[in-house]
């Protein structure tokens, strides 16, 4: 799995700590569970998985920002980060495409995004996305909280979460 992430250089380590390197350092935390949790889904056994899973990551970047945000706030103490949808035009055909990531304060932080021909890679955590930038963001951006969500679609996620959530727990991070 290639991983990418683009984060702001740290400042000199002189003294306490500066809100650039403490940013640096949360970058690179959100970089990492991230990453776990999208390795967790891919190596979750199809049978166990939700349908709308069966071909992760595509199709399902709304559902694994919800995945992602429980697991990043619940269990690494993040704050509850935004869930952001938008829609572009496809450069390959013209075609309406929609997709979903979340985002702490300036900080974007998307597991689907090579679900798309162009998309900028499996795991990324960055402040500025080209990409990203491309979606028209102006109608869905509000806090990530699963009991917005419909009885059936919160229940099956929620399900969906215990069952990647030992996985995830059970290795060290050195953060959690």
């Amino acid at each position: 799995m290639t991983v990418h992430c683009i984060a702001p250089a740290p400042g000199p380590l002189v003294g306490p700590l500066n809100s650039e390197v403490r940013r640096h350092m949360d970058t690179e935390r959100l970089f990492r569970e991230a990453s776990r949790v999208r390795k967790a889904i891919e190596e979750l056994p199809q049978e166990l998985r939700p349908h709308n899973f069966d071909i992760f990551p595509n199709g399902c970047c709304g559902d694994t920002c919800l995945i992602l945000g429980i697991y990043l706030h619940e269990v690494c103490e993040f704050p509850v980060l935004d869930y952001v949808t938008g829609a572009r035009r496809s450069r390959a055909d013209n075609a309406l495409m929609s997709h979903a990531w979340l985002q702490l304060d300036a900080v974007i932080v998307d597991i689907t995004a090579d679900q798309f021909r162009d998309g900028p890679g499996p795991v990324l955590v960055t402040e500025s996305s080209l990409w990203h930038g491309e979606f028209n963001v102006d109608v869905q951006r509000h806090p990530l909280r699963l009991s917005d969500y419909p009885g059936a679609v919160a229940y099956e996620l929620r399900s969906f979460y215990k069952t990647i959530l030992p996985v995830l727990t059970s290795s060290p991070t050195g953060d959690t």
